[in-house]
């Protein structure tokens, strides 16, 4: 009896299990892709730092400097021809012609947006004014129309919520550094409130490292050792409502109970008012805290347990049911 080899050319036998050559992964040594605002910079030269400026005739400059202080200013012409002027300043050391007509074009596209955003903002802050303006101008205050009280309400409104936003988590943010400046344990911080005639209010925190340890707390009729009358009046700047807040959806550990009333201080500290979208480019100069040695296990003690659910460690102050 004669069997047929049925294994086809050209696969080795034995299936899945069969060995076979096969080449080993390609690993990219490249330097990393540059941010892609930063496309059309000349490759041959390091990232810049984008400035401007507003002079007090109302002109808009924009620069780019190199790390070693080299830099290029891009501004409106003056003539009505709405062209744009360049200049470098320094050596450059490195960089031809092309490298720096290159750069000169790359700033013009920045300074473009620039020129566009500052005019935006200038026209909504005289839209806010408006009535005032007119009013000095004259001496008269005109009767306002429909229109335009619905105008103000538009514009003055947008920016009050803006502003009020700013302040809350600026306020948030350099606490929190002042905090880490004194602590550089710390992890959390818990917003404490109060309430008087006037309503409830933020009257300080209480602070603890990673491994849920209170470090230290802040309150205004402390003594000032540790910066504490600072570090409230600067807290007393948030909401004590954290549902109405800006502060606790940015920071908040947690989106209820103990946690909505705690920040991440890290966090905190690294905000920018340059916007949620320049936040992962921010860096932080605060270092991390160093890991805690404490046990730590998914806490099952109920509401008999101090620390936030979640957040049990060994040793915590265990109130008695």
């Amino acid at each position: 009896m004669t069997t047929a080899d049925r294994q086809p050319k050209g696969i080795p036998a034995g299936g899945q299990f069969a060995p076979s050559a096969h080449g080993e992964p390609e690993m990219s040594l490249t330097t990393p892709a540059r941010r892609p605002e930063l496309d059309g910079w000349p490759e041959d030269l390091p990232e810049p730092e984008l400035g401007f400026h507003v002079t007090d005739e109302g002109q808009i400059l924009s620069s780019a400097t190199l790390p070693n202080g080299d830099f290029i200013e891009v501004w409106e012409k003056s003539n009505g021809s709405d062209g744009y002027d360049g200049h470098t300043f320094g050596e450059w050391d490195g960089a031809d012609d092309e490298n720096l007509e290159q750069a000169e074009q790359w700033l013009t596209g920045r300074h473009i947006g620039i020129v566009a955003a500052v005019r935006a903002e200038e026209k909504a802050a005289v839209e806010r004014a408006r009535a005032r303006i007119m009013a000095n101008a004259t001496g008269i205050a005109s009767a306002a129309t429909d229109e335009e009280l619905a105008s103000t309400i538009e514009h003055n409104g947008s920016a009050a919520r803006q502003a009020l936003r700013d302040v809350e988590l600026a306020s948030a943010g350099l606490a929190a550094r002042k905090i880490l400046a004194d602590h550089p344990t710390a992890d959390t911080a818990e917003i404490t409130t109060d309430s008087w005639d006037n309503g409830e209010f933020v009257s300080g925190a209480i602070v603890r490292d990673s491994g849920y340890n209170r470090l230290t707390e802040y309150f205004e009729d402390d003594d000032n050792s540790n910066g504490a009358k600072e570090v409230v009046g600067l807290l007393k700047n948030l909401d004590a409502e954290p549902h109405n807040s800006h502060w606790a959806g940015a920071f908040s550990t947690g989106s209820y109970g103990e946690n909505l009333y705690t920040i991440d201080l890290k966090k905190a500290a690294a905000w920018t008012p340059a916007g949620e979208g320049a936040a992962s480019a921010a860096t932080s100069t605060v270092e991390p805290a160093p890991a805690t040695q404490s046990e730590e296990r998914p806490c099952t003690d109920g509401p008999w347990c101090t620390a936030p659910r979640g957040k049990h460690i060994d040793g915590c102050n265990m109130e008695s049911f």
